[in-house]
């Protein structure tokens, strides 16, 4: 492997993950396959702190890798597993030694460098002669812009994956707690409340206690108040901070047609005051810049604030775990309108890019067969999802 110089070429769709295909020169074919002649790939894995993968399913067995073996007669093998930063240094490690994985997941900048040393091969007329009419049109819905993140030199040389708008960040609100204290929300049931709507909620959420714990607060925000995204802005003030205009964080066009970053506008000067406002008047955590996430997530689960900030997708990993607790619990979701009745929200493409190795290129229509098929697995799974979720928080959506 260390003499051998490695060739990549793109592409694989696996969820969001990039991943890097490597194949050696003089690499012998039977290393390569199973006994059963399977294809044989070796990959990079990055993992979660906690999986939660069904019983008796691992990285390396799970329904993806079987549904890869049984439908393109594949083997899935994993070289290393790490998360985090420790994925990062391993993957560093696996470019520096030139033991490299057949697929591993890798940042633009890496896949730059895997360029510029000519390590990576041109996937223009891969993409043009394989890539599927549904992988192309979901480009397309982007204008294409995602598929210059994959190109050098008017080279494609990966396949970008994108991630939809993430849309406003949300307010979930203890529906059962509402109606317990005869709150009236939402009058034109469009799914969106007012600013004022939000403080009056919480406001009497913290005078009422409706939760009857010991301790309860109306609004428990993160310290740091801002997300880098907004799939991340859960107990977050993102969603206030849209409504105001102010965007903080992100970079914006100021009205003067230069480029500003939202964390030093005006309208973020109008979030901190109204937050300090809300503080004083006693809504919103006494406690606010020392809570930790965790102390946060506590306080949902034990009933002591009846009001999350968060993203679309929070009931699936955080806001069941208070229904499991308390099966009278549940939620609705609203957007925070502007002063103006309208929603704002930044929209942002989420790029990353995949790489393919030599060997898979024996048929060179599986890269994108793969990406086709993962991505028609993702919507089924995520549909599946949104069912259970159904089941466990009542959800407004409109």
């Amino acid at each position: 492997m260390a003499n051998c110089k490695k060739k990549l070429v793109s592409a694989l769709m696996l969820g969001t993950d990039v991943l890097a295909f490597t194949a050696c020169g003089n690499k012998d074919d039977a290393a390569s396959t199973t006994k059963d002649g399977k294809l044989i790939i070796t990959l990079g894995r990055q993992t979660t702190a906690d999986p939660k993968l069904p019983k008796g399913d691992t990285y390396e067995s799970n329904a993806y890798t079987r549904a890869v073996d049984k439908k393109f007669n594949v083997k899935i093998k994993d070289k290393f597993e790490a998360n985090g930063d420790d994925y990062t240094r391993q993957v560093s490690l696996a470019i520096a030694s030139g033991d490299i994985p057949d697929m591993m997941v890798v940042s633009r900048d890496e896949m730059k460098e895997l360029y510029e040393n000519d390590l990576i091969e041109n996937m223009t007329d891969i993409y043009q002669k394989n890539a599927s009419k549904g992988i192309k049109e979901a480009y397309e819905s982007y204008n294409n812009r995602p598929l210059e993140d994959g190109t050098f030199d008017d080279k494609l040389m990966g396949l970008p994956a994108t991630a939809g708008d993430l849309g406003p960040s949300l307010f979930w609100i203890r529906d059962d707690w509402a109606q317990k204290l005869g709150l009236k929300l939402d009058a034109d049931g469009n799914g969106a409340i007012t600013i004022n709507e939000l403080h009056d909620t919480a406001k009497a959420f913290s005078e009422q206690n409706p939760g009857g714990t010991a301790k309860n607060t109306g609004l428990a925000l993160a310290p740091t108040l801002i997300s880098a995204n907004y799939g991340g802005s859960a107990y977050t003030s993102m969603g206030i901070g849209d409504a105001l205009g102010a965007h903080p964080g992100f970079w914006l066009t100021g009205d003067d047609g230069k480029v500003v970053n939202g964390i030093v506008s005006s309208q973020t000067k109008e979030l901190l005051t109204l937050l300090n406002g809300w503080y004083k008047e006693g809504i919103l955590d006494k406690q606010f810049g020392t809570r930790t996430w965790d102390d946060i997530s506590a306080m949902v689960v034990n009933g002591e604030t009846g009001i999350i900030p968060g993203p679309w997708h929070i009931p699936d990993w955080q806001l069941f775990q208070t229904k499991e607790k308390n099966k009278e619990a549940s939620f609705k979701a609203y957007a925070l309108k502007m002063h103006q009745v309208r929603l704002r929200q930044s929209k942002i493409t989420q790029q990353v890019i995949s790489l393919l190795s030599v060997k898979v290129l024996k048929n060179p229509n599986l890269p994108c067969k793969l990406s086709t098929s993962f991505m028609a697995k993702r919507v089924m799974m995520q549909q599946q999802r949104q069912i259970i979720q159904r089941l466990l928080i009542t959800v407004q959506q409109q």
